[in-house]
């Protein structure tokens, strides 16, 4: 599965997308914690849950927990 990642380039970058998330299924189903930080919307739309930090100021941010 690594090797997958690492070739990335020589892999369309849906099937890129696709090893990625397999193998982040992988490890939540083995019982470890993921935590992902992305600004790709294909990534995001595919975790179910999500934890969305928004700036609301100098120094604060609100949290919303999704899913």
């Amino acid at each position: 599965m690594v090797r997958d990642l690492c070739n990335a380039g020589e892999q369309r970058p849906v099937e890129t997308l696709d090893s990625a998330l397999n193998a982040l299924e992988s490890l939540r189903l083995s019982g470890r914690t993921i935590g992902v930080i992305s600004h790709i919307d294909q990534l995001t739309w595919r975790i179910p849950v999500r934890i969305d930090v928004k700036r609301t100021g100098v120094g604060t941010s609100t949290i919303h927990v999704k899913g």
